[in-house]
């Protein structure tokens, strides 16, 4: 690894001598690994970047949950037999909440065995790792989106594996009837169908349900053919502040047996979402180059606002998630390991007590972990405070959650 340094800084810039450096104050190897992963606009200003592109696969559009026919009733687009199979669905779940409540916790924890432990629904490995969704919902009632990339549909394996897990729950041991009205047929959707795709790339298939919101105004906001950002840049925090947002889930917890530790996984999923999918061979793909943290690294969901599920269930939920992230954090780190990722961290975010690591932490009367210390650990983030200080000890390039030199 080398780092150039230019040693003609007066001069126009085709006159500029790039120069190995000496004078850095830290190795090239480490300023590489803080820009990657530790707030690379803490350290300097990005001035070009180059991608290494492969070849895109095709994407196909998979729909799921109970929602779509939802929506098909409200809007009246469902034909008459199947607005009398959604009638009778509702119809038993209003009679029956214990039938509700198994559909619901069926569901979620289908999805989650779907994406990161396919082998016990009988899905391939193949056909799971090619799915996923930057916004990846869990909760029956609404509508779950999966992109699924590749040349294989991933549709037969999906809705194949949804029949034989519904049939073989609690539900149908008690509602025969009612687990056969919610086969795949009306439940996991091939959007290929009703005309969404197959798409050669994402911004096939993003363009048009942009357009959608923004209406005839579109092509006067962005070029042809060009991917707008989406959601667009906020003016306003899109998390709510003083709030335990961005969490990471880790991917052996997804992948987890264990009864209570499941139950977590549904009233965490159900009720927060999922938000970004990772996991697959994440954990193990990087190159020991980069500063991305410990928790984010060996997650299988990141980014989850988890405020909502303790809202519901109480502070006790926030202890049992806490204590299953400490679980199955990896031997290789040194004392706390943070649980949250970097990119929507939100302004104030809840941390917790350096006495109590399980437990909520006020600042105004308590020994906390810092924001940056919830993204990275306490390890990771000292070795980037070092680097932080050697390149910008004045700390010129700062931000909320941005790394700060350390003060030695």
């Amino acid at each position: 690894m080398t780092a150039l340094c230019n040693s003609n800084v007066v001069a126009n810039e085709d006159d500029w001598d790039w120069q190995p450096c000496t004078d850095l104050g830290v190795s090239p190897e480490d300023l590489w690994m803080a820009l990657r992963g530790g707030g690379g606009g803490t350290y300097g200003i990005t001035l070009s970047v180059k991608y290494q592109l492969f070849e895109q696969n095709p994407l196909q559009f998979l729909n799921l949950g109970l929602g779509f026919m939802s929506y098909g009733n409200q809007t009246g687009a469902l034909d008459d037999k199947t607005k009398e199979i959604y009638e009778t669905i509702v119809a038993k779940f209003k009679a029956d909440g214990t039938l509700w409540e198994e559909a619901r916790r069926t569901f979620t924890l289908f999805l989650v065995d779907f994406l990161f432990a396919p082998e016990k629904i009988g899905v391939s490995k193949e056909i799971s790792l090619s799915c996923g969704f930057p916004a990846t919902m869990f909760s029956f009632a609404g509508v779950t989106n999966l992109l699924c990339w590749g040349t294989e549909s991933a549709f037969p394996e999906m809705s194949s594996a949804w029949n034989r897990t519904i049939n073989g729950s609690e539900l149908a041991k008690q509602d025969p009837e009612l687990a056969d009205l919610l086969s795949s047929k009306y439940i996991v959707f091939d959007m290929s169908s009703f005309g969404f795709g197959p798409y050669s790339n994402y911004g096939e298939y993003d363009i048009p349900f942009t357009k959608a919101i923004f209406g005839k105004s579109y092509d006067d906001i962005f070029p042809t053919g060009v991917v707008p950002d989406y959601p667009l840049p906020n003016f306003t925090p899109s998390k709510t502040p003083k709030t335990y947002c961005s969490i990471n889930l880790p991917l052996a917890l997804l992948e987890s047996d264990d009864d209570s530790e499941r139950e977590l996984l549904f009233k965490v999923l159900e009720t927060s979402g999922g938000e970004h999918t990772t996991g697959g061979y994440v954990a193990r793909l990087g190159d020991g180059m980069d500063s991305v943290s410990p928790s984010e690294r060996s997650s299988g969901q990141s980014s989850i606002g988890i405020q909502s599920t303790i809202d519901k269930y109480g502070d006790d939920i926030l202890n049992d998630y806490l204590a299953a992230v400490y679980k199955y954090t990896s031997d290789d780190v040194d004392g706390f390991p943070g649980f949250s990722e970097l990119n929507h961290f939100c302004s104030e975010a809840s941390t917790v007590s350096k006495t109590n690591w399980t437990e909520s932490c006020d600042p105004e009367k308590d020994d906390c972990f810092s924001a940056q210390e919830l993204i990275w650990g306490e390890e990771l983030y000292a070795k980037l405070q070092d680097i932080k200080a050697a390149v910008d000890p004045d700390n010129l390039l700062d931000c909320y959650q941005c790394v700060k030199p350390s003060k030695e």
